[in-house]
């Protein structure tokens, strides 16, 4: 076993254990959830999912088995993994739009704040169309089916977490917090950095 693939494993393994662990959490309040809480449970199945897909796939290729007598099952995942990811950061813009109006600025989401929302969801429309191409054909995996695909999304992630960042910042500077100015501020640097990442790692 390779050092990358201890750390896709490890990798893998804990971010799937992690939105897992929010998850139950939340559900198991589910009758006490606001807006806000549902849509951050919505986020974790999301990013269980991903995860989740990306392990199996992990395994697959560490146990050596074949494409063709699996292709069904690698379709499926990857399948999961293309609706997972889709949603995901549209689920984590959501979140940070209304923790900006409800909760920094109490008050709620103006006009325009909501035809950004909407906007938001908008890489689903592409779904079926990654979708198809995940089952058509021989089997590929996902970044090979779906390689037209990958660009824009990773611009559509960036955009993202760009967004989210300047949320951070804005709401770092209502707080009158000092520590949680500090925590905010730093996970501002975070998503850029992740959005630089991302951007580098699929362009």
């Amino acid at each position: 076993m390779s050092p990358l693939e201890v750390l896709q494993l490890v990798g893998y393994s804990i971010g799937a254990g992690l939105p897992l662990w929010m998850g139950i959490q939340l559900f198991s309040r589910r009758r006490k959830l606001n807006s806000i809480e549902r849509l951050l449970f919505a986020l974790a199945l999301t990013m269980f999912g991903w995860h989740l897909s990306n392990l199996l796939v992990t395994l697959h290729g560490l146990f050596g088995f074949r494409y063709d007598n699996w292709a069904p099952v690698l379709r499926a995942v990857d399948t999961l993994a293309v609706i997972s990811i889709t949603f995901a950061y549209s689920f984590l813009l959501h979140v940070h739009l209304l923790l900006w109006a409800n909760v920094a600025s109490n008050r709620s989401l103006t006009l325009f704040e909501k035809f950004r929302l909407a906007l938001s969801y908008g890489p689903i429309l592409f779904l079926p169309i990654a979708i198809y191409k995940i089952w058509d054909g021989v089997y590929a995996p996902m970044y090979s089916a779906v390689n037209f695909l990958v660009l824009p999304m990773a611009v559509w992630i960036t955009y993202v977490l760009v967004v989210i960042a300047a949320t951070e910042l804005l709401i770092a500077r209502k707080s009158t917090n000092l520590s949680e100015q500090r925590i905010l501020r730093t996970l501002a640097i975070s998503f850029l950095g992740i959005g630089a990442v991302i951007l580098a790692a699929l362009a």
